[in-house]
């Protein structure tokens, strides 16, 4: 596996992406269209949110777009490409 600063992300499972945005302060606020959950971030200045699909992979394309905000994420996702 590559690491995302080097441009090449794989899918990653679900549990995993739920379990990173958890550890940065997210919480599950509903279930979208049945497909999708929707996770939210309260800070001082801002709400953050993002949807993460049901599905048993999350593709690369969704992955960067979680990781362009907040920027704290980001670490968390190189740290897990950089864990195997």
């Amino acid at each position: 596996m590559c690491s995302p600063m080097q441009g090449k992300i794989h899918p990653l499972p679900r549990n995993e992406i739920i379990k990173i945005l958890k550890s940065n302060g997210f919480e599950q606020v509903t279930v979208v269209k049945g497909r999708h959950l929707k996770f939210r971030k309260t800070t001082s200045t801002e709400v953050l949110t993002t949807m993460v699909s049901h599905r048993p992979e999350i593709q690369p394309s969704v992955i960067r777009d979680i990781m362009k905000h907040p920027r704290n994420r980001r670490k968390n996702f190189i740290e897990f490409f950089s864990r195997g």
